[in-house]
């Protein structure tokens, strides 16, 4: 069976741990950081390169782009020289995390295609090992496309290399096997030192990537988990044209309902990341 996969890459954030090398009107993930690319040109590159080398058989949809109104032209100069132009591009009025982000592409996608597999990848990550990336992607889209009821996410998790107090974890239901798939407990959003530490020693926990495989319809059916009741049937998940209305559903949307309190109340698989991954989040200096 042929999946229609619609790339999204978030980019949103503004990277002020990154400051003064990430500032506002210029934040991390349209920097190069001395390499060849920037950031969000390399997960552009890294998505391309999983429609051409994975063993899905797949229709490959033009990507979803979802950036903050001020990075505008940032974004669109980095496309054009991509060569990215047959894009969506969605401009956030206001940058609200992660799930305004995601409701406002699955809308778009289910708009455009018919309940697509999302892949949704943040724009700030350094992943250089394609190959691996690939494999995982291919094993994720086999874990959701094996659930009838498209009520499956799978969450890439990374092995912790040490007691980082700045990335969310998550909690699996049993000890850490690489390449494994787990069923996540729940997850904790950058703990303190000490905690990090007892989490390390436990090996049941991951470091949450930010990077997720779903059906379209698997997100927004469960919206109603993370807005008031009078809110469920927001305009622009019903309307068929949901951009007409994507301002005014975004303001709805709390920014203080992280993704993962959806997630959570679901069992979702994770594979940590082979040993071979050299993943970071480039989210402060490393000097």
């Amino acid at each position: 069976m042929t999946q229609t996969i619609v790339p999204v890459i978030l980019c949103g954030g503004a990277g002020t741990r990154l400051w003064p090398l990430s500032r506002q009107g210029h934040p991390k993930q349209f920097l190069a950081f001395g390499m060849q690319d920037s950031l969000f040109t390399q997960a552009l590159n890294r998505l391309q390169y999983f429609a051409q080398t994975s063993k899905v058989r797949m229709e490959s949809a033009p990507f979803v782009i979802v950036a903050h109104e001020e990075h505008r032209f940032l974004a669109l100069e980095q496309l054009r020289a991509f060569g990215a132009h047959n894009t969506n591009l969605i401009l956030e009025p206001e940058a609200r995390n992660t799930a305004p982000a995601l409701s406002l592409a699955a809308a778009l996608a289910q708009d455009q295609h018919s309940d697509p597999v999302l892949v949704i990848c943040p724009s700030d990550q350094y992943i250089p090992q394609n190959e691996e990336f690939v494999s995982a992607l291919d094993k994720a889209i086999a874990a959701i496309t094996h659930d009838p009821m498209r009520k499956t996410a799978v969450l890439f998790g990374i092995t912790p290399t040490g007691p980082e107090t700045g990335y969310g974890y998550m909690q699996c239901k049993s000890s850490i096997h690489e390449g494994d798939p787990q069923v996540v407990l729940r997850f904790v959003e950058k703990p303190d030192l000490t905690t990090a530490q007892e989490y390390l020693r436990s090996e049941q926990y991951l470091w949450n990537s930010g990077i997720f495989v779903m059906h379209a319809s698997t997100w927004l059916n469960g919206l109603p988990l993370l807005l008031p009741g009078d809110l469920i049937n927001l305009p622009a998940i019903q309307s068929p044209k949901p951009s007409q209305h994507m301002a005014e559903s975004h303001r709805h949307l709390s920014p203080r309902k992280l993704i993962t309190s959806w997630l959570a109340v679901i069992q979702v698989p994770s594979w940590p990341r082979p040993k071979s991954w050299a993943w970071q989040s480039l989210m402060k200096p490393a000097f």
